[in-house]
């Protein structure tokens, strides 16, 4: 869901949830008890009446600002490293939630209570029914009485989940900074958007990520979602989760002339192997010079290094005038096709 579509459904929410109930074919919605948390809004249906809480977070609500991992290989046990306020309050829960089903916990003692954060180191949780290798999400909820949150939990193979911990270090520069600062302040001034931009990566990767494990039917992940997944992950090295997705990308738009128009230009809008060669990082350099799509028999490049961006300018162009690049430039002079 787009932003603007999320902010429209916050401010109607009584009228979209009434129309669920109403307009709905299915007496599932009409009969059934249910709630609809969207952040800021509570809302709840029984006996055919609506109800709904605009402030209902209040100042003793557990809210979740980060877990530890943040990426988990499936069907193995996890510890998780919880960061948040009022964690350890009474009837205090925690959910892990997973494709329908969950587990839950009464959350054990504080490990550490801080000026902001408290936090609770528990383990034993486990993705069931989950292989190795599977791709797909969770959620880790801290919940008590409809108030509390949720934080999104990749699950990836161990290669991926090790370039995604990376991300723990942006949530934990956060804490120390309002670790030390009184809790009226970090209300008022929000969380930096570093946070808010992380979160929203790893939400649209464990939805990418869930569709591909469930083969859900709907809407297909378009490839402006794609342009953000591709352009974060490369601005942080993560060699492995960019051969995925590119893996991913492929299989959905792969014809039987190649790869369709509208992917090679969204990946030239993209421009990952420059991205790549600013970053100086020879790994991606040489991931993505040698990855290729194979279409009646023959093979093609998606990445040369002559590939021109804005200005004509193309990723040897760019190495050739930044400082300490000559393994860059091996790399790009040495590609499979010997385009120099």
């Amino acid at each position: 869901m787009s932003s603007a579509a999320w902010e429209q459904l916050e401010e109607n929410l009584l009228h979209r949830v009434n129309s669920l109930v109403q307009d709905s074919d299915s007496d599932f919605w009409r009969n059934g008890r249910f709630l609809v948390h969207t952040g800021r809004e509570l809302a709840s249906h029984k006996d055919g009446k609506i109800r709904l809480c605009k402030s209902w977070r209040s100042w003793n609500s557990p809210e979740l600002i980060s877990v530890s991992p943040l990426a988990v290989v499936g069907g193995q046990e996890t510890s998780f490293l919880l960061k948040g306020r009022n964690l350890a309050n009474p009837g205090t829960k925690i959910h892990c939630t997973y494709m329908g089903g969950y587990t839950s916990k009464e959350v054990p003692g504080l490990t550490r209570q801080g000026t902001v954060y408290d936090e609770i180191s528990f383990g034993s949780f486990q993705i069931n029914d989950a292989i190795p290798s599977v791709l797909g999400r969770c959620f880790i909820e801290v919940e008590n009485g409809f108030r509390g949150n949720s934080f999104p939990v990749i699950v990836a193979d161990a290669t991926i989940c090790k370039e995604l911990r990376l991300l723990e270090s942006e949530f934990d520069e956060e804490a120390k900074v309002c670790d030390v600062i009184s809790e009226d302040q970090v209300y008022d001034s929000g969380r930096p958007r570093s946070r808010e931009e992380v979160l929203h990566f790893l939400n649209e990767l464990g939805w990418l990520f869930q569709r591909k494990s469930s083969m859900l039917a709907g809407p297909d992940y378009s490839l402006a979602r794609f342009k953000f997944l591709f352009t974060f992950s490369v601005e942080r090295d993560c060699c492995a989760l960019v051969k995925t997705l590119l893996d991913i990308l492929v299989e959905r738009n792969l014809g039987s002339d190649g790869l369709s128009s509208k992917s090679l230009e969204t990946l030239s809008e993209v421009q990952l192997l420059s991205r790549a060669v600013k970053r100086r990082c020879r790994k991606m350099v040489d991931l993505l010079i040698h990855y290729s799509v194979t279409c009646s028999s023959s093979k093609k490049y998606i990445f040369p290094p002559n590939l021109m961006g804005a200005g004509g300018i193309t990723p040897l162009h760019l190495a050739a005038c930044t400082a300490g690049s000559d393994d860059i430039i091996d790399a790009l002079t040495s590609d499979p096709q010997e385009v120099f």
